[in-house]
């Protein structure tokens, strides 16, 4: 991933501590599972965040598919 978004930037409010974990991953259904918070990311912005919850299935695959 090429941009990066630093610390301390308004979408990144949640993290706790100095580290923070981004996973990459192709496969939809195993990564759909994983996270706590999803933070989507479109041309080196953030175009969508929130709770894992918070996200309808289908509305979510729409918005991270190339």
């Amino acid at each position: 991933m090429a941009n990066t978004i630093p610390f301390g930037h308004s979408d990144w409010a949640g993290v706790v501590g100095d580290m923070a974990i981004v996973p990459v991953e192709q496969y939809f259904e195993f990564a759909h599972g994983l996270p706590d918070q999803f933070y989507v990311m479109r041309r080196g912005a953030v175009s969508a965040s929130g709770p894992a919850g918070g996200f309808d299935k289908q509305d979510l695959r729409g918005k991270v598919s190339v």
